[in-house]
């Protein structure tokens, strides 16, 4: 998602959706960033293990193929 700031500069939000095993979806959080990179989302996935999102019972990560997703990932779920 992108959203447009008064100056007309496009920002992506960055969003962490959780899947149950029941189908039903949830926003697990998200953030306004400055760009797509590996820092911000490394932010974002912290926060996540921060708020106890260990990764015990985490299955799956899918992404469009993000390199800054996928860095910050292996940082914090090795």
């Amino acid at each position: 998602m992108h959203v447009k700031e008064v100056n007309i500069k496009s920002r992506p939000i960055l969003v962490a959706l959780g899947v149950k095993s029941d189908g039903s979806k949830h926003i697990s959080t998200f953030k306004l960033a400055k760009s797509e990179s590996e820092a911000e989302w490394l932010g974002l996935v912290n926060d996540l293990y921060r708020r106890r999102l260990k990764g015990l019972k985490l299955n799956l990560i899918i992404s469009d193929n993000c390199g800054g997703l996928k860095g910050a990932i292996n940082d914090v779920y090795p």
